[in-house]
């Protein structure tokens, strides 16, 4: 079945007041087709499994992935944080802030 694609741009537009999204990248992604209309958490990927990755959705990294990021060394995030940046995902959001 096929699925209306938007704009992260548009999806930003008319959802950031409600959900209280920033922009903190900068417009240059603001382009970008959102090609599924459902989000997904990256803990997999997050943890090292790259296999597959449902990179046309919206990326949600909510407490339970900010949690365990926070769980490893520096180091290793910035590893865990460079593949995960490196995939072909459209739009990120960091929902989840871990104390």
């Amino acid at each position: 079945m096929p699925h209306d694609t938007v704009t992260v741009e548009r999806f930003y537009t008319g959802h950031s007041s409600a959900l209280e999204l920033n922009l903190i990248a900068g417009a240059s992604g603001l382009k970008r087709l959102i090609r599924e209309p459902t989000v997904n958490r990256p803990g997999l990927v997050l943890s090292g499994f790259t296999r597959y990755f449902a990179f046309k959705r919206l990326q949600v990294i909510g407490n339970a992935e900010a949690y365990f990021l926070k769980s490893i060394s520096a180091e290793e995030r910035r590893r865990r944080y460079k593949t995960f940046f490196l995939t072909k995902s459209r739009a990120w959001s960091f929902a989840g802030i871990a104390s």
